[in-house]
């Protein structure tokens, strides 16, 4: 089984851990959990009014 897929013309190792991505991903992906927790509690407060 392969590692790697090609995406975009490029060679892309898929299987990666958070420690091996570059600081610029990893801000990118605390943004997209940042935005999903502040969704899930404006969410979870709507349904208790």
């Amino acid at each position: 089984m392969s590692k790697h897929k090609m995406v975009d013309g490029k060679l892309l190792q898929m299987n990666k851990r958070y420690k091996d991505l570059k600081n610029r991903q990893k801000d990118k992906i605390a943004g997209w959990m940042y935005e999903a927790c502040v969704t899930e509690m404006a969410y979870g407060a709507a349904l208790q009014l």
